[in-house]
């Protein structure tokens, strides 16, 4: 089946890679997210010294037998090693009989530098994922030694895996020892750099917001966040000529290189989590922007071409009625939220049978109906009737409470629309005129375009 040329299959695969881009990408400016990741790289640069130094005393004892080896596990490790000049590190390390209280020293600094890398991830994350439950401090915590701790395992697991422990593993016979021990480290250092982001990223995605999103949502963001920044660094490492670098500002020109790819890399790890947002969140994103791209003027051509029909990834929750049909009746116990697409709704008053209704109010395309049974928890307190033919969307609840947190026009509209409502019931009742629900007991003015009717009823 196709149209306009097109099968549908790759319209709708094309048409949703393109709204989660384009979701994505806004909700990255919005959030502000390019600024986490330079806190996030600021942090890192702190925390890296002493995170560094910790290494650098594990390996030391590790290898203490060949110094040459410490010396090449220790540049491979962050990257840090000409800019720290590992060769003295190394020596010193390997020498001195106070490491044990320089170790206490990077301990205490890196719990300390830790602190501000954390929270950095931990704002930025918490930004993306916004509305869920307050964190703890223990909770926070806990996390920021967390974070840091994964990251030293991370740098030492590359270390240990590396062409020099390779080489010091041959050199003193535990190869032999062990046959399978170089064909495994080999593989780990082939799997390991793409291996352990990925797993760290999917893991910040998953621990650090409250409320967590689906592990394929987190992974989706995972694994974009790896593929993006391998491919952005690979590119800058051919367009960057670090020996320049290294001419114009000495040991600092392998810091700004370094720092440059950490805030690709956070950068990246943020446009991750906001991905994985929206894949966790995308039928109540989708309908936000349906929502917007219907009110004309307020949206690109590009947002109305892609968000601008309720058919594809809405089609499930829509329905339509002729006229006449009922969506709900007075006293049903449902919960969904009812957004109509095209045509009006009538809600009226009085029994069941249609004769003997009263229809006071309607409403239009672009309003909300039902919302209030929903947010009071109670029962529908009218019947609602399509005037003509009618296309309406039916909410779960869970959506619509995800639309509210995330679109603020649409929970100011909502919110004014609660107001509007008491308001016009307290007047009704300071008269005596008061119908059901606070109702004008006739007429029925309709909604604004905007937002949902003034008359509305759960």
């Amino acid at each position: 089946m196709t149209r306009n040329g097109t099968p549908l299959r790759k319209r709708s695969v094309f048409a949703l890679l393109g709204q989660r881009a384009l979701m994505t990408v806004d909700l990255f400016g919005k959030n502000e997210l390019a600024n986490h990741a330079a806190a996030g790289a600021y942090g890192f640069l702190l925390s890296a010294a002493p995170a560094f130094l910790i290494a650098a005393i594990l390996v030391s004892f590790s290898f203490r037998s060949s110094p040459e080896a410490a010396l090449g596990l220790l540049s491979t490790v962050g990257g840090l090693g000409s800019a720290l000049d590992a060769e003295e590190v190394a020596a010193s390390f390997l020498t001195s009989r106070a490491s044990g209280f320089s170790g206490l020293v990077a301990v205490a600094n890196l719990l300390w530098t830790a602190r501000v890398f954390a929270v950095s991830l931990q704002r930025g994350v918490r930004v993306v994922f916004s509305g869920g439950p307050k964190s703890s401090p223990l909770r926070d915590n806990a996390l920021s030694f967390g974070i840091e701790l994964a990251a030293v395992a991370y740098a030492l697991a590359i270390a240990f895996s590396s062409k020099a422990a390779l080489a010091f593993l041959a050199a003193s016979g535990a190869v032999k020892a062990l046959p399978l021990l170089e064909p495994l480290l080999r593989a780990t250092a082939a799997v390991l750099p793409v291996a352990g982001l990925l797993l760290l990223a999917y893991g910040a995605y998953r621990i650090l917001p409250t409320e967590k999103p689906a592990r394929r949502a987190a992974a989706e963001g995972a694994v974009v966040c790896v593929a993006a920044f391998a491919v952005v660094s690979k590119i800058f490492r051919l367009l960057v000529n670090t020996s320049r670098y290294d001419l114009l500002y000495g040991t600092l020109g392998e810091l700004i290189v370094l720092l440059a790819n950490v805030y690709f890399f956070f950068s990246f790890f943020f446009l991750g989590a906001q991905l994985a947002f929206v894949a966790d969140s995308f039928d109540s994103l989708v309908f936000s922007r349906f929502r917007r791209a219907k009110e004309s003027g307020k949206t690109s051509s590009l947002e109305r071409r892609l968000f601008s029909s309720p058919e594809g990834f809405l089609k499930k929750f829509a329905r339509s009625y002729a006229d006449g049909e009922v969506l709900f009746v007075r006293a049903e116990a449902s919960r969904e939220i009812y957004f109509v697409v095209s045509g009006e709704i009538g809600i009226c008053l009085g029994e069941k049978e249609a004769a003997d209704e009263r229809e006071v109010a309607r409403i239009g395309a672009g309003n909300f109906l039902g919302e209030m049974a929903y947010l009071l928890s109670e029962a529908r307190t009218a019947t609602a009737r399509s005037r003509g033919d009618s296309v309406v969307l039916a909410l779960p609840p869970e959506l619509f409470d995800v639309v509210l947190r995330s679109d603020s026009e649409t929970a100011r509209n909502v919110i004014s629309a609660l107001s509007e409502r008491l308001k016009r019931s307290n007047e009704s009742f300071s008269r005596g005129l008061a119908g059901p629900e606070g109702l004008p007991p006739s007429g029925g003015a309709s909604s604004g375009s905007n937002g949902s009717a003034a008359a509305e009823v759960p």
